[in-house]
């Protein structure tokens, strides 16, 4: 799922504890339209299952 009604998503929403994978929602060109959704999905996943820092988290203070 990528995207809702209201986003970000709330904390309290039920899809927060659901059997879902939340992913970023990705439209049009980015900062890093060179690199692949799915490399960077793989490396964040490596590095959450390490308990690593991720790439490309929104910091919700700056608004992105």
């Amino acid at each position: 799922m990528d995207v809702f009604a209201v986003e970000p998503l709330a904390q309290t929403s039920a899809l927060v504890d659901a059997n879902v994978i939340v992913s970023p929602h990705y439209s049009g060109e980015t900062v890093n339209r060179h690199a692949a959704p799915s490399e960077r999905f793989a490396r964040n996943l490596e590095a959450w299952l390490a308990g690593r820092p991720l790439e490309g988290v929104v910091d919700l203070d700056q608004g992105y």
